[in-house]
């Protein structure tokens, strides 16, 4: 892969993850969780770039900053667990074609805040076992060209206590926080590399799952698919799935919840991407120099406007006999389209970068041999048309994203993203082009963008390239203020 091709691949990263989020199994990054990751569904594509996994794992990166920067935890902040906590990997082992991980996390400000550190006696609070989680990960590579993968985590020791002082009758005393909060969640996996195609086999258990607004943990599930890989244009992936708890994640039809069965499944997706680049300009001299560089990143930074989309469509097929013949077949096409314009090289200390990407992603969810009613097919535009097949299927709201990029200082950036619906988008880019018209302060213009946009979802971030890597390796530090969580990590390769 080229320097250019791999710079326009990395600004249309999320459009690549549009496959595994109308499958439901695509990964974002969760502050909320020991190992850093969580499931995602989201039926229109949409995704945030920051919270993308970052090609190590949380454990990886935590073990790295112990013994390497001499941090005795990782600091991450979670409000629903009561603010800070720490993460500190207590086992590492392995060698070779193997290894294995166990992370403790301490609810620190949790643990600040109770009664018993007021009253000055904080080792009450330091021996509450609910005060800790644990999280544990396994790799090993079977063969050549097959990896063995397992992740796991336990909400809270308390759990663990009580289920020994249970065992060997220690204690009567009945806690059902105690035995809910023993229930693990984990996943474990086989991958094999295929020429050109991934098989993989997975077993789910109560893996946590983001949605809108929260996180809901689902239910057991085993699964096998086989998928494309590598840089292409056309990318597709069949997977059967047998969802083996009463209920399954989402309700896909009505945006989210749990719903009943069916229970098995086959699902078959393709989808085609195509990038261009509309402008391309020069890069900056660096001072004093003849020659133009790279500055503080491994692929050159060049000022370009570039475009990209993506479309697909994802057929389920129930396996159930209990499901009408009408409803055993299910379509949910997806797309996006991204612009990204980009000014600046690195090359200086100061304000040498600015990007800005707006991108727009829409869905589509039916049953295509049974028709909506008459009056819900009203004439639709162009795209409309396209998304729900002339009307066959129901809309998914759009949403859009815009983020932002601006270098500070030397190899230092500032980063925000916000999504929002389309309609909200709309009417908030309308309501601030009438304040304009009008003359009025910036203040009141964004005082009127805000009033129209009702539930954003933003996340601020700052990275910083590592200065023996040129910008391959980035720490970065990201704020999710409507999940109200944070989370600072190593990053590869995110350009």
């Amino acid at each position: 892969m080229g320097a250019r091709d791999g710079l326009r691949h990395a600004q249309f990263k999320p459009m690549k993850r549009a496959m595994d989020g109308a499958f439901g199994d695509r990964e974002h990054g969760a502050a909320a969780n020991v190992e850093g990751t969580t499931r995602a569904h989201a039926s229109d594509g949409s995704s945030f770039v920051m919270t993308q996994p970052s090609g190590l794992a949380r454990s990886q990166q935590v073990f790295l900053a112990q013994k390497f920067l001499n941090l005795p935890a990782m600091p991450s902040y979670v409000e629903s667990e009561g603010g800070m906590v720490l993460d500190r990997v207590v086992l590492n082992a392995g060698r070779g074609n193997w290894w294995t991980t166990l992370t403790a996390r301490a609810r620190a400000q949790r643990a600040w805040n109770t009664e018993q550190v007021q009253e000055g006696k904080a080792h009450r609070a330091l021996l509450d076992p609910s005060m800790y989680a644990l999280g544990g990960r396994f790799r090993a590579n079977a063969l050549e060209n097959v990896a063995v993968k397992a992740i796991g985590e336990l909400g809270s020791v308390k759990g663990v206590t009580r289920a020994f002082a249970k065992k060997f009758k220690l204690s009567d005393e009945k806690d059902d926080d105690a035995e809910a909060a023993l229930n693990p969640r984990g996943r474990v996996s086989v991958q094999a590399k295929l020429p050109s195609h991934l098989l993989s086999v997975d077993l789910s258990h109560n893996e946590r799952y983001q949605t809108d607004d929260r996180y809901v943990d689902g239910p057991t599930s085993a699964s096998v698919s086989v998928s494309s890989r590598g840089r292409r244009a056309i990318n597709y992936r069949v997977s059967a799935r047998k969802w083996l708890g009463d209920l399954v994640p989402f309700d896909r039809k009505h945006g989210g919840g749990m719903r009943t069965p069916p229970r098995k499944e086959l699902q078959a997706g393709v989808s085609y991407e195509q990038q261009a680049v509309l402008w391309r300009g020069r890069r900056r001299r660096k001072p004093k120099s003849s020659s133009a560089v790279s500055g503080y990143t491994a692929l050159p930074q060049v000022p370009t406007i570039t475009v990209g989309g993506i479309y697909g469509a994802v057929v389920r097929k129930s396996l159930d006999d209990d499901y009408k013949d009408g409803e055993q077949t299910e379509l949910q096409n997806f797309g996006s389209l991204s612009v990204n314009a980009q000014v600046g090289s690195f090359a200086r200390p100061l304000l040498d970068f600015t990007s800005i990407n707006l991108r727009l992603d829409a869905g589509g969810m039916g049953t295509p041999n049974k028709p909506l009613d008459a009056a819900a097919q009203t004439p639709l535009p162009l795209a409309d048309r396209l998304i729900t097949m002339g009307g066959r299927l129901k809309a998914n709201p759009v949403s859009v994203t815009l983020s932002l990029g601006q270098q500070l200082l030397g190899p230092l950036r500032f980063r925000a993203e916000v999504r929002a619906s389309g309609a909200e988008a709309l009417s908030a880019t309308r309501a601030g082009l009438s304040a304009l018209k009008e003359r009025k302060t910036m203040t009141e213009v964004r005082e009127s963008i805000q009033k129209q946009i009702v539930k954003p979802e933003v996340v601020y971030g700052l990275d910083c390239a590592l200065p023996p890597t040129i910008g391959s390796a980035r720490v970065v530090a990201w704020y999710n203020a409507t999940r109200q969580e944070a989370m600072a990590e190593l990053r590869l390769f995110d350009l």
